[in-house]
C-alpha cells in the first residue's frame, strides 16, 4: 500500500499550483464549508447470518470545497471528513476521511492536460453497495490518481493519452487484501461530417495491469491480470437530444494465480484468452 503521504503531498502542491492562478484571473477563488447529519436504522449492523443486531445510526459530514475557474484553468479541492455513531453499540463508532484534487488546463487552443489524486479512509463495509452491490471485507484504504492530456492534430482530428493509478487496502480480522492496477490509454477521434453528417470516428487502445494479494491466516494468494483491448466505432447526433454511440473491438486478457502456505507454493496457474469488446 501507497503511504498516504505521498498522495497528501501530491495534493498539496496540487492546491499551491492551483493558487497561483488566482492572480491571473478576473474570477476570485470559491471556498464552500458543507455539513451534514443523517439518520439510519440498520436490522442488522454486523452483516452476518445470524444474530443479527439492529441499530439507529448517526451519521455526520463536515468538509470543505475550494474551487477555481477561469477560461483556461478549472480547478477543484475537496477535503470531508464522516463520523459514525451508533446509539446501542458505540464500540462501532469510527470516523472516515478523503480527500480529492482536480486540475484541467488549457495550455493553448490545441493542447490541454488534466491530473487527479484522491485519498479516503472507509470503515463503511456497506459503502459500495448501491453501486456493485457487494459488502466490503472491511476497512478499505484507497487512493488513486489520474494523469490526461489532449491534442488537436488537426481541425477535424484529435489525439488523447491518459494514465491512471489505484491502490487499495482492505483489512479483514482474518485476512489482508492488497489490490493496485495501472491503466494506460491512447484515442484518437476525427470528424467525419464531410462524409457523413454530424460523425465523429473513434479508436481505442487501453493496457491494464492488475494485481492483489490476499494474505490469509495459513494461505497467501496472489492474482496477477494483463488486459489489452483495441476497439473503434462512431457516434452520431441525430438531434439536438438524440445521439448513438457504437464501439466494438477485441480484447487479450493474461492471468496467473498463485497459492502460499505458510511461505511453500503450493499452486501456480496461467491462462490465457480472448475477447470482445462492445462499448
Amino acid at each position: 500500500m501507497a503511504k498516504p503521504t505521498v498522495y497528501i503531498c501530491f495534493l498539496t502542491g496540487l492546491a499551491v499550483f492551483i493558487s497561483c492562478w488566482e492572480a491571473a484571473s478576473a474570477d476570485p477563488h470559491k471556498i464552500t464549508p458543507f455539513l451534514s447529519v443523517q439518520e439510519d436504522y440498520s436490522d442488522n449492523i454486523l452483516f452476518t447470518e445470524n444474530n443479527e443486531e439492529e441499530d439507529f445510526i448517526t451519521t455526520g459530514t463536515a468538509g470543505v470545497v475550494y474551487t477555481n475557474r477561469t477560461e483556461v484553468v478549472n480547478a477543484r479541492l475537496t477535503g470531508s471528513l464522516l463520523h459514525r455513531m451508533y446509539q446501542d453499540n458505540d464500540q462501532l463508532d469510527d470516523t472516515d476521511g478523503r480527500i480529492f484534487g482536480s486540475i484541467n488546463y488549457q495550455a493553448t487552443e490545441r493542447f490541454s492536460w488534466g491530473a487527479s489524486a484522491g485519498y479516503r479512509k472507509d470503515t463503511r463495509r456497506e459503502v459500495d453497495t448501491t453501486s456493485t452491490g457487494l459488502i466490503l471485507a472491511g476497512d478499505r484504504k484507497k487512493a488513486d490518481g489520474s494523469l490526461s492530456a489532449s491534442y488537436m492534430v488537426s481541425e477535424i482530428t484529435q489525439a488523447s493519452l491518459s494514465l491512471d493509478v489505484m491502490d487499495e487496502e482492505i483489512d479483514d480480522p482474518t485476512t489482508d487484501e492488497d489490490n493496485a492496477s495501472i491503466q494506460a490509454g491512447i484515442s484518437l477521434s476525427r470528424n467525419l461530417s464531410e462524409r457523413f453528417a454530424n460523425t465523429v470516428g473513434l479508436l481505442n487502445f487501453r493496457y491494464m495491469h492488475y494485481t492483489s494479494e490476499d494474505v490469509g491466516t495459513i494461505t497467501t494468494r496472489d492474482y496477477t491480470s494483463d488486459v489489452y483491448q483495441l476497439y473503434g466505432g462512431f457516434s452520431r447526433n441525430i438531434t439536438e437530444l438524440t445521439s448513438v454511440y457504437l464501439q466494438v473491438g477485441a480484447s487479450y486478457t493474461d492471468t496467473s494465480e498463485e497459492a502460499r502456505v505458510s511461505g511453500v507454493t503450493r499452486s501456480d496457474t496461467e491462462d490465457d484468452s480472448w475477447g470482445g469488446v462492445l462499448v
